[in-house]
């Protein structure tokens, strides 16, 4: 039936007794971990959605779609993908186009859920094709589509033309070069130069086809939409494990040294899955929010899709970020509690407190070419346009990253540190990711446990 078994034996129950014209379904696809599965524990978590992330009174049921995978999985215990009783799941493929389209009309028809709206967050669409069977489906109960999107769609735009500092100029800090912002996301005029740029960045062109897709279909079908352009994303469960691999790179081969393909002053954006969750929460706020509760305000917010970047406001450059990251791994960490709060101690008796990029000086062996011999870093940035400008959706949503680039890398370090330990199947995948020499070196040090 789709239905988790919760200990009553019975159906799931409901998030929210409010059943009436403003009721809401959300229906995440993905979420089996990471950014996903987050927003899932933000959604369920009545704490939670009514404190950081604010209240969503007219959610009356989370529906999960995925295939079923098992990731993050401890020992004797529940899968980090295991989901909340109160979350119904719906188990399916969503590449088998069939098997989808009556996923989502046993949905629409459930009789559990007559007469509400439905609105979608959906992480894994990376094809107009994967869209087509949600929408042409549930558009008669279609609220809201919140597009999970990239900065690798700029990849394959045009070059912005810059602009002069102004209030919404985003120009970095070097200057070079301003952000990118969401209107600089608009493909070149020569068919030539498409081509060119498809075949450098085939992901970055097929979300931006999602997005366009997406745009037309809202219009027609008159449900708003929302694309949510994330940049590489940090933070706890990450299974990329770009994050994770350079984590293990400088802790147990930090002498070897780094080759970077790009410049190593490059300004970069980084997304914390927290940013993510909190403004996918933010939009769903607007949806059934007073934002948009006149007639006229609705028009006008369907009127087009609404696309965001979403990333942290610092924006380090490469060595920098690489820095930071260095910093929590070569340095000695606690496992025992009273370790933890003497350090603790002498953290709030010197002061410290949430440093800047910039102020990481940890040696990070670096060179810049390959007659100087090192080993390629192939994990950030993915994308090779430069730093993104959040003005838009601060100014749009009120949105403001919940933490800092400080905040989060150490989070992830911390994450990363407990979970070489407790996820053994997912550091060996982590180590696997590593480059040939880093990753025998890494294997010869790691404890023998996990070589």
């Amino acid at each position: 039936s789709g239905y988790p078994e919760p200990a009553n034996g019975g159906r799931p129950p409901r998030l929210s007794s409010a059943i009436g014209p403003r009721a809401m379904i959300v229906l995440v696809i993905g979420g089996s971990c990471f950014v996903g599965r987050a927003l899932v524990d933000a959604l369920v978590d009545s704490s939670r959605a009514s404190g950081d992330l604010g209240h969503l009174p007219d959610i009356s049921r989370v529906v999960v779609l995925n295939r079923g995978r098992k990731y993050w999985r401890r020992q004797n215990s529940k899968s980090r993908s295991d989901l909340p009783a109160s979350v119904m799941h719906l188990k399916c493929d969503r590449m088998k186009k069939r098997r989808l389209a009556k996923a989502m009309d046993d949905l629409r028809e459930s009789r559990e859920f007559q007469g509400e709206k439905i609105c979608v967050v959906d992480f894994c669409a990376y094809k107009p094709s994967h869209l087509r069977p949600v929408i042409k489906s549930l558009q008669q109960r279609l609220t809201h589509y919140v597009f999970i999107s990239s900065d690798s769609i700029y990849e394959v735009c045009g070059k912005p033309r810059d602009s002069g500092p102004s209030g919404d100029s985003g120009r970095s800090p070097d200057r070079s070069s301003r952000h990118l912002r969401e209107s600089d996301a608009v493909r070149p005029s020569s068919e030539k130069e498409k081509q060119r740029l498809k075949g450098k960045d085939s992901y970055g062109h097929k979300k931006l086809r999602c997005e366009e897709y997406l745009a037309r279909k809202s219009g027609k079908y008159n449900f708003a939409s929302t694309s949510l352009r994330l940049c590489d994303v940090i933070g706890p469960y990450d299974n990329t494990d770009r994050f994770w691999s350079s984590y293990l790179w400088f802790k147990y081969a930090g002498d070897q040294p780094v080759r970077s393909d790009g410049e190593l002053q490059t300004r970069l954006s980084l997304t914390s899955s927290q940013d993510a969750v909190s403004a996918i929460i933010r939009v769903l706020q607007n949806v059934s929010g007073p934002g948009i509760d006149s007639k006229e305000s609705r028009d006008s917010y369907r009127s087009r899709l609404k696309s965001y970047n979403v990333a942290m406001k610092e924006t380090p450059s490469l060595l920098e970020f690489l820095r930071m990251i260095a910093s929590h791994a070569k340095q000695p960490r606690p496992r025992k509690a009273e370790d933890s709060k003497e350090m603790e101690e002498e953290k709030n008796r010197d002061g410290k407190t949430d440093p800047s990029p910039q102020s990481y000086n940890i040696d990070v062996p670096m060179v810049k070419s390959k007659d100087e011999g090192g080993i390629p870093y192939p994990y950030f940035p993915s994308v090779t346009r430069g730093p993104v400008s959040v003005q838009s959706i601060v100014k749009a949503l009120k949105w403001e990253p919940p933490m800092t680039l400080a905040e989060a890398v150490k989070k992830a370090c911390e994450f990363f540190e407990m979970a070489e330990t407790d996820f053994p199947e997912e550091a060996a995948e982590a180590v696997k990711n590593l480059p040939r020499r880093v990753r025998s070196m890494v294997k010869s040090r790691m404890r023998p446990a996990f070589s």
